[in-house]
């Protein structure tokens, strides 16, 4: 494990002052918010104030232009994907520690580029921490900070027999089980990556690092991060992201009998899924226009929320019509209710959207929150 001493040097105020600022927004008057430029140079992270206060960034040069948000046991972490780094910040995006998501010794000829692409972190009850690695078939298990134990690297490479790499896109940890989202992908020689066969969850023994069950999943390519909502993992299932696929959209699974649901399919909601957010009852989710292949052409993006009961969704939605580009990123439930969605048209400052919701999940539109300078692109409560 690496632990670097400038850690807490790392994130400064926007403004080029090294004063840390005082968070003001207690638990549930602001959220977490990762940003970065449109042109993916430089990222931020920082607290979203839900009153409407402008959110408050801090940046630094070693955060990296391919940021990504985690949150677990109520501890944050911003990954710097493109760095193969992570720091833990506070509520504010105040650094606390940073981290390296390689073993000592690996990767060294990429250094300082992406080898191992970390996704995901999750912290067990012994205060380790669990990374997903999309490059590399292996998951690292870090000590608790402060531990002069050595880390743990849990070969995960039985799990896709056609190319030795299941690609780990998230890891979420209930009671002793983590449960490790595997995409199952394979690299075509231009490049790009198809869904040929099923995705899985692999669910470990967070003492043992042993395999205590798998999930095959209904749909494919789960993308991105799950999200956690009363013992069960939402999952935004992309398939293959040149068509609208059967097996592909909005997946639910019970981590207690071990079954998922594919709550919604791709050809219901129009496109694939970006970023799925659950409620009590209620749900939203950012699609995407289909890529076909060929040469980059601007990619739609929507809003969809629905009603679900359990088993089944109802009353679809399209809430933010089809926008011009990949202009919709972020999307969270705050805890009093509302729902925010980041978009990317109009900045800077960048808005945030946000809804109230009645019982029949039906959402309206309230005043936009503001991101100034970067994009946002994920929230955390």
């Amino acid at each position: 494990m690496i632990l670097r001493a400038s850690a807490l040097l790392v994130l400064c105020a926007c403004d080029g002052s090294t004063t840390t600022p005082s968070c003001l927004y207690g638990t549930g008057s602001s959220v977490v918010v990762a940003a970065v430029s449109p042109d993916y140079m430089s990222s931020g992270v920082g607290a979203l104030p839900l009153d409407g206060t402008p959110a408050t960034l801090l940046g630094g040069s070693l955060l990296g232009s391919d940021p990504a948000l985690a949150t677990s046991a109520a501890r944050y972490f911003f990954i710097a994907r493109d760095l193969d780094t992570f720091f833990e910040v506070d509520r504010c995006g105040n650094g606390l520690a940073e981290y390296s998501a390689r073993t000592p010794g690996e990767c060294t000829a990429q250094s300082p580029q992406s080898c191992v692409d970390p996704q995901d972190v999750a912290v067990a009850s012994d205060g380790s921490f669990w990374v997903a690695r999309f490059n590399v078939p292996s998951l690292l298990v870090m000590p608790p900070p402060g531990s002069m134990a050595p880390d743990n690297v849990v070969d995960m490479s039985a799990f896709d027999p056609l190319d030795g790499n299941p690609h780990m896109s998230s890891v979420r940890i209930l009671g002793n089980n983590a449960f490790v989202a595997l995409e199952r992908i394979t690299q075509q020689s231009s490049g790009t990556f198809v869904a040929q066969q099923t995705s899985q969850v692999a669910v470990l023994d967070t003492t043992s690092f042993k395999t205590v069950a798998t999930v095959t999943l209904a749909g494919r390519n789960p993308f991105g991060q799950m999200v956690e909502l009363n013992g069960s993992l939402w999952l935004a299932d992309a398939g293959n992201f040149a068509s609208s696929e059967g097996n592909a959209g909005i997946e639910v699974l019970d981590t207690t009998t071990m079954t998922s649901t594919l709550l919604i399919a791709e050809p219901t909601l129009g496109g694939w899924v970006a970023e799925v957010a659950p409620s009590a009852t209620c749900g939203a989710a950012i699609v995407s226009q289909a890529e076909p292949p060929g040469p980059p052409t601007p990619t739609p993006t929507w809003l969809v929320a629905f009603a679900w009961s359990g088993t089944t969704a109802s009353n679809i939605t399209t809430v933010i019509q089809p926008t011009t580009g990949y202009d919709l990123h972020g999307l969270v439930w705050t805890t009093d209710g509302r729902l925010l969605v980041g978009d990317w048209r109009g900045g800077p400052p960048f808005p945030v959207h946000t809804f109230t919701v009645d019982s029949a999940c039906t959402l309206t539109a309230g005043p936009d929150l503001t991101v100034p300078t970067l994009a946002p692109l994920a929230f955390a409560n």
